[in-house]
């Protein structure tokens, strides 16, 4: 849980959603959405938005940010 698509991919799979079901819900492709899992994209805020809000988590815990 180190990265954005470390904490991305763990938040999907909790939602129980696919790669494809994820991507379509973010209305990004599967392979950007692959990219951005193995950390070889960097995730746009438009982007992270939108797949914090398919997977149910906030954008703050996407990017690791600690509650203060």
């Amino acid at each position: 849980d180190n990265s954005v698509g470390d904490r991305l991919n763990a938040a999907r799979k909790g939602a129980n959603l696919s790669i494809r079901a994820l991507a379509a819900a973010a209305g990004i492709s599967t392979s950007a959405l692959h990219r951005i899992l193995h950390g070889q994209q960097e995730v746009r805020a438009s982007e992270l938005t939108r797949l914090s809000a398919a997977v149910g988590v906030s954008s703050s815990h996407l990017l690791g940010e600690q509650a203060a």
